[in-house]
């Protein structure tokens, strides 16, 4: 390159690339700090699972940008995902087809919502026995237990014993000074626990019968005046 193409006379430019290059250094300019982004951009929404959509695959962003407008890079590798060029999510670019994938850090926090979203449904299905649920309910508080823990396995044996069974033993549990789901599970099991009455003695075998010598009793203490 040195001894014949850079010195050899081009025939278009009549002149040799080294003395073109000369003229030409001085109007070069410095490489970028950073490399050239060469992804291709993809302008999508967010929707509702604060997932975004592309070649069938999902996915996620930080749960708060979920509706939101979000620019996708898109790299052999790799998938950049940025709102208002503020990078949010970036996963490893997956070539399979329908498959979803969420980060544990963006999962979290909709799983904590979820959580207590479900704990409020089972304290207002409890609220809904009756006065006794506010009672038991500052009476697990009184004791310094998990309130949520133990409400949510009283309403696990309501379909097990019903309404009438629950009120009754949350009754009986305030009463007694019981606070606690294991008490509740106690008392149900207690009341519902089938008492087996004893049946008669069928012996099939003459072998089984009982040999039994019974002394006859003694008339003469009839004769006693």
């Amino acid at each position: 390159m040195e001894n014949v193409a850079n010195v050899r006379v081009h025939g278009t430019t009549k002149k040799s690339p080294l003395e073109m290059f000369e003229a030409e250094r001085t109007a070069l300019q410095p490489l970028p700090l950073f490399p050239y982004d060469c992804g291709v951009i993809v302008r999508t929404r967010v929707n509702k699972q604060y997932r975004v959509v592309f070649e069938s695959n999902k996915y996620s962003v930080p749960p708060e940008f979920a509706g939101w407008r979000v620019e996708l890079g898109i790299y052999p590798e790799t998938i950049a995902i940025r709102c208002d060029a503020r990078l949010i999510a970036e996963h490893a670019r997956s070539y399979d087809h329908n498959r979803d994938y969420g980060l544990p850090e963006h999962d979290k926090v909709l799983i904590e919502q979820r959580r207590k979203a479900k704990q409020g449904i089972i304290m207002k299905q409890f609220m809904e026995l009756g006065p006794v649920a506010e009672t038991y309910y500052q009476g697990i508080r009184t004791r310094r237990l998990n309130p949520a823990t133990h409400i949510r396995k009283i309403m696990a044996l309501l379909s097990i014993y019903g309404s009438d069974d629950i009120i009754r033993a949350l009754e009986d549990g305030a009463e007694a000074g019981a606070f606690g789901s294991d008490y509740i599970a106690n008392i149900l099991e207690a009341r519902h626990r089938v008492s087996l009455r004893p049946g008669p003695l069928h012996l099939s075998r003459k072998s089984d019968y009982l040999d039994l010598e019974i002394q006859a009793p003694d008339m003469d203490a009839y004769d006693v005046n």
